[in-house]
């Protein structure tokens, strides 16, 4: 009996090697789906992550497009309160701003008198001066041409002293000559 006993308990064991072995078989197939369905999820993760920051961009972009709409209606109502249903209130608005711009026009248009008065005073200077200038060449080339000729008299004058004084010498030696021998004859 003894016998027996030890191969049941064999036997047994060596099927609960087998149920052991098959269970840690199923563990480790379900961890690597569990681990593939977590690396699965996490790719999944990562999509979602970009998809929700692209609508946040998205959300942004049309919160801008809504705020310069607001601000367009914003401006088309004020525009049209100007123009109420009163034609009265309107007509009277308008001569305002027909008022307005004929001020503006009157400021634009002294403004543009006072410019076209400056240039007409700088290009009168400009041509005053231009004429000075002509004026004082034309007086500078007679200048010149008095100075030329002062020259050549002078030159003339030197000439004809220089001769006056040679010939003057030449009598003066002639009579100092002439005096010495008087001299030495009254001797």
């Amino acid at each position: 009996a003894s016998l027996l006993e030890i191969t049941k308990l064999i036997s047994d064991t060596q099927r609960q090697i087998e149920i052991m072995t098959l269970e840690s078989s199923q563990k480790e197939t379900k961890r690597q789906e569990m681990s593939q369905s977590l690396s699965e999820l996490e790719q999944s993760k990562l999509k979602t992550q970009a998809e929700s920051e692209e609508i946040v961009e998205r959300i942004g972009t049309v919160q801008s497009k809504l705020e310069k709409i607001s601000q367009s209606i914003a401006r088309i109502e004020s525009e049209l309160k100007k123009y109420t249903t009163d034609p009265d209130q309107l007509i009277e608005q308008l001569r305002e701003e027909f008022v307005t711009l004929m001020h503006k026009e009157a400021q634009l248009s002294n403004q543009l008198t006072s410019v076209k008065s400056d240039i007409e005073q700088e290009s009168q200077k400009s041509e005053n001066q231009t004429n000075e200038l002509e004026k004082t060449k034309a007086n500078l080339t007679n200048l010149e041409k008095d100075f030329q000729m002062a020259k050549m008299a002078l030159e003339t004058s030197q000439k004809s002293v220089a001769s006056l004084l040679r010939v003057y010498q030449e009598k003066n030696q002639d009579i100092v000559s002439k005096e010495t021998a008087y001299q030495q004859m009254q001797d």
